[in-house]
């Protein structure tokens, strides 16, 4: 896992919105991302009637994320939430190392994920 800062330059960006979706971020086209910041950019905030709803709002809320210019793990969280055990609620503080979700991105990596740093909240 490495979810370490990945400093660059926000090239593209595009929040998702819609019914049980919310994004609280400072981040916007343009940004620098400075070297010594917390690797959490943003945080994207999915709620519905039940568990499963949110997780649906969650994932279509991922798929409309766009950000370019800088690594990202949204493609590591949109695979959490295709995990059955992550669906089924069978999980611990170990899933994302025992998982079939691999990382998303590496910060050595050369070609930036056209994804974003988020964090993962289905209420």
């Amino acid at each position: 896992m490495n979810f370490r800062p990945c400093p660059g330059r926000v090239a593209m960006y595009y929040a998702p919105g819609g019914r049980g979706t919310r994004v609280d971020s400072h981040v916007y086209a343009g940004y620098s991302i400075p070297p010594n910041y917390d690797s959490m950019i943003g945080k994207l905030i999915a709620h519905g009637k039940d568990r499963r709803e949110a997780m649906d709002i969650m994932s279509r809320a991922l798929t409309e994320y766009m950000i370019t210019g800088i690594i990202t793990t949204i493609a590591f969280e949109q695979a959490i939430l295709q995990d059955p055990n992550f669906r089924r609620g069978t999980y611990s503080t170990s899933f994302s190392n025992s998982s079939s979700a691999a990382p998303a991105a590496s910060c050595s990596k050369k070609t930036p994920d056209p994804a974003a740093r988020f964090s993962l909240f289905p209420l």
